[in-house]
């Protein structure tokens, strides 16, 4: 199922919560009316969004995407250098590059990433719905390990700033359930940080000082 990524912030000053939603996106560039057809049948959800940058791929840098679908019969030499440097400088990168047209030699430029080519409609139509599931599925785990490592950051930061803040506190912070929080914890614990719990105060410290291991403060 297709899901949105929910994006809240909180203004220090006014105590406004400012909330976005992104919907999962597709970068295209050059496709034919065809296989622009095809695409859309092969959607993995309704709420997917397709954003053209045709002649523009620099414009890839303002938004998040789980795939980029190029003809390599109509994109420039320039443009293409463009692309692979992009995801080649990103370690781990999750996108996956979906190549169409008659260049099939293209591939090569994108051997760090997960990339597929497509010959023709046929095949095209054949295997992009799965592909673009692949895709997706890919990105989303990634998105969760992020997600996770969001929480933990933010876990210990409140920790840190605020001693003996209260698992329920916590809890409200990440909008995460109070067991979610005490496993948040304990893997912060694994990873060396030395956070106590003060039965008195029923809340958590950090027990040398207040300071971090992780924030290298020790």
């Amino acid at each position: 199922m297709i899901k949105p990524k929910i994006m809240r912030a909180t203004n220090p000053q006014t105590g406004q919560v400012i909330e976005e939603v992104r919907w999962p996106n597709i970068f295209i560039y050059g496709l034919t009316e065809s296989e622009l057809n095809i695409l859309n049948k092969s959607l993995p959800g309704k709420k997917v969004e397709i954003t053209d940058v045709t002649g523009d791929a620099s414009s890839i840098v303002e938004k998040v995407n789980f795939a980029l679908v190029i003809n390599t019969d109509n994109i420039s030499e320039d443009e293409l250098n463009f692309f692979e440097e992009f995801y080649k400088d990103f370690d781990g990168c999750t996108e996956t590059i979906i190549l169409t047209g008659e260049n099939s030699a293209v591939k090569e430029k994108f051997m760090d990433v997960k990339s597929v080519y497509y010959k023709d409609d046929f095949t095209t139509e054949q295997n992009m719905k799965y592909d673009l599931l692949q895709a997706y599925q890919k990105t989303a785990k990634s998105d969760g390990y992020s997600e996770k490592l969001a929480m933990l950051i933010k876990i210990l930061f409140s920790i840190r700033n605020n001693p003996y803040i209260t698992t329920k506190e916590l809890a409200e912070k990440i909008e995460k359930s109070d067991r979610t929080v005490q496993r948040y914890i304990e893997t912060l614990r694994c990873a060396g940080e030395f956070i106590g719990y003060d039965r008195g105060k029923n809340g958590w410290y950090l027990m040398v000082d207040g300071k971090s291991v992780l924030m290298d403060e020790i």
